[in-house]
């Protein structure tokens, strides 16, 4: 560490689904706060920490805190240094939650489901697919075997 150099200094964040709160070590002041439930009465659901990579640059990269309330918004809080909201946004219903891995899905309609994701380095692609070949079966004709799936 150089002279001019400043440590930083050692924070905790506590988390409860109504607040978060920012203290720092080893006194235990109170630095920061953010009252959820007061200003926006929402509640906490689903809360983890965020590692983003730089689109460019793998080598770059930030932690962020990331939770999704039980109204159907996602919310992304910048580091701890200055615990700041940088995004929120409202991707889903409160009933039709369904949150893995910083990757989402919510019924677009009764029969489509549509998936989204909080990183842009990690796009949405498909990973999975049905070959559908077409069966032998004599008392068929051949305009309906490609629509029957076994």
């Amino acid at each position: 560490m150089a002279e001019n150099e400043k440590p930083i200094p050692n924070r905790i964040l506590i988390c409860s689904e109504e607040q978060f709160k920012t203290f720092s070590l080893p006194n235990f002041k109170t630095i920061n706060k953010f009252k959820l439930t007061a200003h926006e009465g929402a509640r906490v659901r689903k809360i983890d920490i965020g590692k983003f990579y730089h689109k460019q640059n793998i080598n770059l990269f930030e932690y962020s805190l990331m939770f999704l309330t039980n109204l159907g918004d996602v919310n992304i809080f910048s580091s701890w240094h200055d615990f700041k909201r940088k995004y929120q946004h409202y991707f889903l219903k409160k009933e039709d939650i369904h949150g893995i891995s910083s990757e989402g899905f919510y019924l677009k309609s009764s029969s489509e489901y549509q998936r989204f994701t909080l990183s842009a380095r990690r796009a949405d692609q498909l990973e999975c697919h049905i070959n559908v070949e077409e069966m032998e079966n004599p008392d068929v004709s051949n305009e309906t075997t490609a629509n029957i799936i076994s």
